[in-house]
């Protein structure tokens, strides 16, 4: 397997706060860097420069927003995530959240 296929999505970092961009108090993982950069422009609390980054498995087991391992993800990064925890025996809980368009799957990770 490639890097690029342990990619599960991107995530956004505030360089000025230092802080990944949250969906409630989940850090958010996108499905594409398209996603990404839209939802930094669109942020209401990132008004200066952003840092995107691809997310893989490793950096969620390490907690890399410090949510406390929760994670709000677009669909297909949940499809890729699904896929990639199964292999890497990484166990989790899950909802949906429909209010957002597209609806978010919230997940924490469990240890």
């Amino acid at each position: 397997m490639t890097n690029q296929d342990q990619i599960i999505g991107y995530a956004g970092l505030d360089i000025r706060e230092g802080c990944y961009e949250y969906f409630e108090n989940e850090c958010c993982i996108t499905d594409s860097i398209e996603t990404a950069e839209k939802m930094m422009k669109e942020s209401y609390t990132c008004f200066g420069e952003y840092k995107l980054e691809a997310i893989t498995i490793e950096e969620i087991i390490k907690d890399f927003g410090f949510s406390g391992r929760s994670y709000a993800f677009e669909p297909e990064a949940f499809t890729r995530f699904k896929k990639i925890a199964k292999e890497n025996k990484v166990s989790y809980s899950s909802r949906i959240d429909r209010m957002p368009d597209p609806p978010l799957m919230i997940v924490h990770i469990e240890d």
